[in-house]
C-alpha cells in the first residue's frame, strides 16, 4: 500500500495536505506547521520522505493505530481522529478540510482509513508513506 500526502494549504500554525491511497484521494490531513530540519514535538510537521506504517498499540489511545516509524529523532507517530492543531502533538488527523485551519468528519474518515491500512498490514503487505513537502 502506498500513501501520499501532498500539502494544499500552509498556514502558520498547520498544514492541510490531500491524502491518497494507491493513487486514489482518500482524504483531506491536518498537522503541524511545517519546519524544515528535525521535528519538534507539539510544534512541527514531519520532515518530508518515506516512511513505513505499522498497526500496534497505542497506550496513549488504547487501541490498535497505524503507527509511522523511522522519522528522524522522534517516535510515537500516529494516524488519528482530530479537528484542530490542538488535537495534534505531532501527529496526522484524518478528515474532510472544513475551510480556515481545521478539519471536519474526522471520525468517520478515521475509520474509512484503518480499516483500509489494517487490512493491508493484516494481509502483511508494506505500507508506505510518502510525505512531500
Amino acid at each position: 500500500m502506498k500513501i501520499v500526502l501532498k500539502p494544499v494549504r500552509f498556514f502558520e500554525t498547520c498544514i492541510i495536505s490531500d491524502m491518497f491511497i494507491n493513487d486514489i484521494f482518500v482524504c483531506n490531513v491536518l498537522e503541524d506547521q511545517y519546519r524544515k530540519g528535525i521535528k519538534v514535538k507539539h510544534k512541527t510537521a514531519i520532515p518530508a520522505g518515506v516512511y513505513l506504517i505499522i498497526i500496534d498499540y497505542s497506550n496513549r489511545f488504547n487501541a490498535l493505530m497505524p503507527h509511522i516509524l523511522q522519522v528522524p529523532n522522534f517516535d510515537g507517530i500516529r494516524i488519528h481522529s482530530g479537528n484542530t492543531k490542538e488535537d495534534t502533538s505531532g501527529c496526522l488527523l484524518v478528515g474532510v478540510w472544513g475551510g480556515l485551519q481545521n478539519i471536519q468528519q474526522s471520525r468517520v474518515t478515521y475509520k474509512k482509513i484503518f480499516e483500509l491500512i489494517n487490512t493491508a498490514f493484516l494481509s502483511n503487505e508494506k505500507i508506505s508513506i510518502i510525505i512531500n513537502r
